[in-house]
């Protein structure tokens, strides 16, 4: 199936209210261009998420973003947002579709470091059921195990995306090629077109973000990628149904399952 994605490489700020206008501006950008599916980065309304209080108590902002996705007539995922549950809390993706309705939610399982003092490791894949097909979620540092890709393509995920808040810096000592590699490497491996949003510019602690989000299609090996840090908009067309015929051919993901 053809549709047209769009990756908002958002500069994310620590003030939950005007990155949530700064989204809906974008949404009604991307929408102006034709996008199917708009994608922002991990921690998008929050901003910073180990200083964040912003949480998603009872859908609070899942709910804002049902109402953005259905007032523009497009399928959304909005990054990610901090959700408690008990004691513990989640760093949580949602699909919302075009009449705002949640199709799936995705809890990060892959935690960085500083995460793991206090936050709470997702246990399970989630793949959303969607009018393009099968559409699996994994956010950020996911991205380095590719164990966690193997569930979401035993599913028939033909769409991956992968919301992230990346930086440069001696903590996370990855570089731009780094990235690269990985997201043409898990789209191949995978068999499945890969939407990385990444965020752009400096956040209040200081770290430099990586940006370079991009789209990756395994069957042609088409990158299209903001390559730089900056704030932008990202908007590609991709085909599933090419994804189909390429497995056809290589059968990779055939001899993954047998693996699996």
């Amino acid at each position: 199936m053809k549709f047209k994605i769009a990756l908002v490489q958002m500069d994310i700020c620590d003030d939950s209210k005007r990155n949530l206008k700064k989204m809906e501006s974008f949404v009604g950008a991307a929408r102006k261009k034709d996008a199917d599916l708009v994608v922002f980065p991990e921690i998008a309304l929050s901003g910073n998420s180990e200083n964040t209080k912003d949480f998603d108590v009872d859908n609070r902002f899942r709910d804002k973003f049902a109402a953005l996705a259905e007032e523009n007539s497009v399928d959304l995922v909005p990054g990610s947002v901090v959700v408690p549950n008990g004691k513990k809390l989640h760093n949580i993706a949602y699909y919302i579709d075009r009449k705002g309705r949640e199709l799936a939610r995705y809890s990060k399982q892959n935690l960085w470091l500083s995460e793991r003092g206090w936050m709470e490791q997702g246990k399970s894949h989630a793949v959303a059921k969607t009018r393009f097909g099968k559409v699996g979620l994994l956010i950020c540092w996911d991205m380095s195990l590719p164990e966690l890709f193997a569930p979401i393509v035993k599913e028939g995920a033909e769409l991956i995306v992968c919301p992230s808040y990346w930086w440069y810096g001696p903590d996370l000592p990855a570089t731009v090629d780094t990235v690269k590699a990985l997201a043409m490497a898990r789209s191949f491996e995978c068999l499945s077109i890969l939407a990385y949003c990444n965020a752009a510019g400096t956040d209040s602690t200081g770290r430099v973000l990586l940006g370079r989000s991009q789209v990756v299609n395994p069957y042609d090996s088409d990158v299209k990628i903001l390559d730089h840090n900056k704030e932008g908009l990202l908007v590609a067309d991709v085909d599933t149904g090419k994804v189909d015929e390429l497995e056809k051919w290589l059968g990779i993901r055939r001899a993954r399952m047998e693996r699996i």
